[in-house]
């Protein structure tokens, strides 16, 4: 196996040839690591999205047509680092929301950070009903896009306008607050 070329071994694994996933894997693992790691910059994140590449490789094959194998990995990689980029981002603008609910409102005055936190909250109040209904899924609960489409009965497609549009509104009334502090 050694010696196949990249689409053959790609045959064989359109067959079900466990022997040649793993060459294919042994083949483009470290070179896939590299390039996701110039992205993320973060070990774990890398393997995860390296595996979730070759998951999904294997349990399309049977169904898909590759031409160029390293074309189809390094774009599997690019578009599922980008994702982990995005969730990640998402997190983090809305990870510290939580600490919103058990926040004495009292205190706000006091502590900076308690003050941006109950602006968020109205922020948040202040955005279209269906806008805010899907960005406290995302932020609150930790949703994917498909879930809170699933949920609402919604396109995936509307659920990423709503974010964006959410994440614009958010920015542009927070921007103001944390300015002024």
């Amino acid at each position: 196996m050694e010696n196949l070329s990249d689409s053959e071994l790609y045959a064989l694994i359109r067959q079900r040839n466990y022997v040649a996933f793993d060459r294919l894997f042994d083949r483009y693992w470290d070179k896939l690591f590299k390039y996701a790691y110039n992205i993320l910059a973060d070990r774990q994140q890398c393997e995860d999205v390296i595996q979730e590449v070759f998951t999904g490789l294997w349990e399309n094959a049977s169904g898909r047509t590759i031409q160029f194998i390293p074309t189809y990995l390094y774009n599997s990689v690019k578009y599922q680092a980008a994702n982990v980029i995005r969730t990640k981002k998402w997190h983090l603008e809305f990870e510290w929301t939580e600490e919103v609910e058990s926040h004495d409102p009292e205190e706000a005055p006091y502590d900076m950070k308690g003050t941006r936190l109950i602006q968020l909250e109205k922020s948040l109040a202040e955005l279209p009903p269906k806008c805010r209904e899907v960005m406290e899924l995302r932020g609150k609960k930790g949703l994917t896009a498909a879930e809170i489409a699933e949920n609402l009965g919604i396109s995936t497609r509307t659920v990423e306008g709503h974010m964006q549009k959410g994440m614009k509104l958010l920015k542009a009334s927070l921007t103001q607050v944390f300015l002024f502090f």
